[in-house]
C-alpha cells in the first residue's frame, strides 16, 4: 500500500457517487483487501463504469497508476467510522476552490465555472458527484449550489410525435412485421424420410442482435439444406409416384388372382 500522493493535476471524477461509495464500503469493506484495484477486480461493472471508477480512484490518490491500493483507501474500506472524516479531508484537499465558494454562499454559476474544462453532461455529472460527496462528508455548502440542467439532446422528439423523416419511412417499410406466436416458418423434407419444421413464438422486434442472428441463421440453414437436397427429394417423390401408378394399374381380380 502507498501513502497519499501529489494532488496536482486533479481531474474531477464524474462517476456516480453511489457506485464509488458502494465499491468502497461493500465490495472492499466486505472482504479482504486485494493488493490492487484493476479491471479484473471490477468485472461486475460495465467497461465504461470500470474506466470511470479507476479514474476517480486515481484522481483522489486512492490507488497508484498500476492500481496499488493506498493507505487512505484501505482506511476507507476497513474503518467505517472514519469514512466521513476521510472524505471531508479529501474534499478539502482536492476541491479547495469549490469549498471556498461554498463558504461565501457562491452561486451555482460560480460553482459550474470552477470545474475548468468540463461542459455538458460531463460537467453535470462532476457537479452531482461533488455535491453528493459534500452531503456525505458534512462539508460546507452554499444554499445556491445545484447541478446544471440536463443537456437537451438535439433532434429529440416527444413520445407522442411520430417520425416523419424519409429515413424513418424507409425503416418502417423495410422492417418485417412481428411474427405471430406459434407460426410455422418452414418445413424441410429429409431425403431419408421425415420432416423438420421451424416454429417461431417470439416478437422479432424484441430480439437482440445475437438472437436475431441465431433465428435467421436457422432459416438460412433450412433454405440451404432444402436447395441442396431438392433434386434428391424430387427423385424420391417421383419414384414413389411411379410405384403408386404401378400399384393402381395392377390390381387383383375378385378371386385374388393377378
Amino acid at each position: 500500500m502507498t501513502t497519499e500522493q501529489d494532488t496536482s493535476g486533479f481531474a474531477p471524477p464524474y462517476v456516480s457517487w453511489t457506485t464509488l461509495s458502494n465499491l468502497i464500503s461493500e465490495r472492499l469493506g466486505g472482504s479482504p483487501l486485494p493488493p490492487r484495484i484493476d479491471k479484473g477486480f471490477l468485472d461486475n461493472y460495465s467497461g465504461s463504469t470500470q474506466a470511470h471508477l479507476l479514474m476517480a480512484l486515481r484522481s483522489f490518490g486512492l490507488i497508484e497508476e498500476d492500481g496499488t491500493i493506498s493507505t487512505r483507501l484501505a482506511r476507507l474500506a476497513e474503518e467505517p467510522e472514519s469514512r466521513q472524516q476521510i472524505w471531508l479531508d479529501l474534499l478539502e484537499e482536492f476541491y479547495p476552490t469549490q469549498l471556498k465558494l461554498a463558504r461565501g454562499n457562491g452561486t451555482a454559476q460560480q460553482l459550474w465555472e470552477s470545474f475548468n474544462g468540463l461542459s455538458g453532461s460531463t460537467l453535470r455529472k462532476a457537479v452531482v458527484f461533488y455535491l453528493q460527496a459534500v452531503e456525505f462528508a458534512g462539508a460546507p455548502n452554499s444554499p445556491h449550489f445545484k447541478p446544471p440542467r440536463q443537456p437537451k439532446v438535439e433532434g429529440s422528439r416527444s413520445k407522442r410525435s411520430k417520425p416523419t423523416t424519409p429515413e424513418s419511412k424507409i425503416r418502417e417499410t423495410l422492417s418485417p412485421p412481428p411474427a405471430e406466436p406459434g407460426k410455422s416458418l418452414g418445413r424441410v423434407v429429409l431425403p431419408s424420410g421425415g420432416t423438420v419444421s421451424l416454429d417461431l413464438n417470439v416478437d422479432l422486434y424484441k430480439l437482440d442482435k445475437d438472437e436475431r442472428n441465431f433465428v435467421f441463421g436457422l432459416i438460412d440453414q433450412m433454405r440451404e439444406f432444402e436447395s441442396t437436397y431438392a433434386d434428391a427429394i424430387d427423385e424420391d417423390n417421383d419414384q414413389d409416384d411411379e410405384f403408386e401408378d404401378e400399384d393402381s394399374e395392377v390390381s387383383p381380380d375378385e378371386d385374388g388372382d393377378l
